[in-house]
């Protein structure tokens, strides 16, 4: 008896050229974050946390009123898909079904009318934003955080300052953060998708 294919070699959207670019913007945004990289996925756990993080942006997908959220919920849940293949180590377009899932969603923003590649630049800038250009950012993101209540630290990362937690603390408001957590740069740029509009 012949086994059938799941998949046959074609995507409809995505080229090995716009795989490339999602794979290395994912790339650099986990080399400057300390994500694993290539590493398997190593635990039921991990599995989950990556399924978990796709349902939650889809369900706003499914909970979305304006192009604007669509477009966000799209292109977050591409930019969790992409870091479960590098997480994993999947760099070939043909080596992972998540370049299945990431067709379906290009498809979906297609059917949209929403401009995926400029989504995509949008929220990898925003996101890489977390991190401080330079050292007198990161000074002013570990007062911010202080003034809250957070006990933090910064290094030097790929040119660029990364700020953290450094002991468990609770902040002002009551939100416990843990040791470790990267926290955003005080300088942040908040992703602005309004062009879709």
């Amino acid at each position: 008896m012949t086994a059938h294919k799941e998949f046959f070699s074609t995507f409809t959207l995505l080229t090995p050229e716009l795989w490339n670019k999602l794979y290395q913007d994912i790339v650099e945004f986990r080399q400057l974050f300390n994500l694993p990289i290539n590493t398997g996925i190593e635990s039921d756990k991990l599995c989950h946390l990556h399924s978990n993080l796709m349902i939650e942006e889809l369900t706003e997908l499914a909970r979305a009123t304006n192009k604007e959220d669509q477009a966000d919920a799209i292109t977050d849940t591409v930019y969790v898909a992409v870091g479960r293949a590098v997480h994993a180590g999947h760099e070939a377009l043909n080596d992972t079904t998540i370049a299945r899932q990431v067709d379906v969603l290009l498809n979906v923003a297609n059917t949209l009318d929403i401009p995926f590649e400029q989504c995509w630049d949008a929220v990898h800038s925003s996101n890489m934003s977390k991190a401080a250009l330079d050292e007198q950012q990161a000074k002013e993101t570990v007062e911010v955080y202080s003034e809250k209540g957070v006990s933090a630290d910064y290094k030097l990362k790929n040119d660029k300052y990364i700020v953290f937690c450094n002991q468990d603390s609770i902040a002002k408001d009551g939100v416990m953060i843990k040791e470790g957590k990267i926290l955003k740069n005080k300088y942040y740029q908040a992703v602005d998708l309004s062009f879709v509009g």
